[in-house]
């Protein structure tokens, strides 16, 4: 049923990340969470002290992509880095942050992220 699918999807999710370092660990990352929840964009990034992002890796329709810096304001992004739970919008998302020229011009309809948070708390580095 869905618990052991869900149960597979983690372990393969594990696999996929045991042994890697650095720049292959997010690609593996973005890789492996883009197919276990069937996303159009996946991306891990890393915030900057200019309120920016610059992604880490980034896996767009299945395919890895370069990595890219924007500006944190008008993002769903800014809300999920602000946030300490999952941050989850459904249809819509484009009317809600018009100004989020990526997600406008991408076409996206649905968005979830979450920061990732150092032991002490701050969050350095999210994924949308």
């Amino acid at each position: 049923g869905e618990q052991k699918r869900r149960e597979a999807l983690l372990i393969d999710m594990a696999r996929g990340l045991s042994g890697e370092t650095g720049e292959a660990f997010f690609r593996s990352a973005v890789r492996h969470l883009g197919q276990a929840i069937a996303a159009d964009l996946v991306m891990v990034g890393e915030t900057g002290p200019d309120d920016s992002v610059n992604s880490l890796a980034m896996m767009q329709d299945g395919e890895l992509q370069p990595n890219i810096r924007y500006a944190l304001a008008g993002t769903p992004c800014d809300v999920a880095i602000g946030g300490s739970d999952l941050c989850a919008y459904g249809d819509g998302i484009q009317k809600l942050f018009p100004q989020d020229q990526f997600l406008v011009d991408g076409g996206y309809r649905a968005y979830a992220g979450a920061a990732l948070r150092d032991a002490d708390g701050s969050a350095p580095m999210y994924s949308a």
